[in-house]
């Protein structure tokens, strides 16, 4: 991670954090001391699935790039990041809809809508479906990537965890002035899919 100085780059945006820290128990063998069984038990459904970074846990909500504010004209999540954001699947789901409030990811050419190659920051999203026509797969099934300028909805319907992969290179990439990099989307499990 690169930090830049404020008061020498005046241009860019002042970030913020909100974090919410919570402890929880993990299974695990203690030769020291031992805990109760029921506070393992308890907490044992709370955790997030092995590599994410967030978790989500509720049926509905938003999930947010690090560093996104709506407010703020200009503004940028971190480059060269790689993390995984995972949802709770609940019995009887059998998806998850996300819809973007806003969204904004770097693309080199093309649409911005989705193309593999143009992607240099992107979503990585198992068995994508966009709203379009939910009843076809994407035509290209190869393609997994979001990179989006436009608020379009997509599914998953992937089997397992529930999850969506960010992505963006390390890079001194020229975006347009007037976009705020990043995204702000709803997300929503499902309990009935097609």
């Amino acid at each position: 991670m690169t930090l830049s100085d404020r008061n020498y780059h005046s241009h860019l945006f002042a970030p913020s954090w909100k974090i919410k820290i919570t402890q929880l128990e993990c299974p695990a063998d203690r030769k020291f001391f031992s805990l109760p069984s029921q506070d393992v038990n308890q907490d044992f459904p709370q955790l997030a699935p092995l590599g994410a970074i967030q978790y989500f846990n509720e049926r509905a909500g938003y999930i947010k790039s690090f560093g996104y504010d709506g407010s703020v004209s200009i503004q940028s999540y971190t480059y060269d990041q790689k993390y995984a954001i995972a949802f709770k699947r609940d019995i009887g789901t059998c998806g998850i809809s996300f819809t973007p409030q806003y969204i904004y990811l770097p693309y080199t050419s093309g649409t911005g809508i989705i193309a593999d190659k143009d992607c240099t920051h992107y979503l990585f999203v198992p068995d994508l479906y966009f709203d379009v026509d939910p009843l076809k797969p994407n035509p290209n099934d190869m393609v997994a990537k979001v990179c989006l300028k436009e608020n379009l909805t997509f599914r998953s319907y992937a089997p397992g965890p529930l999850y969506i992969y960010f992505s963006s290179v390390a890079t001194d990439f020229a975006t347009e002035e007037d976009k705020r990099q990043g995204f702000n989307i709803k997300y929503e499990l499902l309990n009935k899919c097609i």
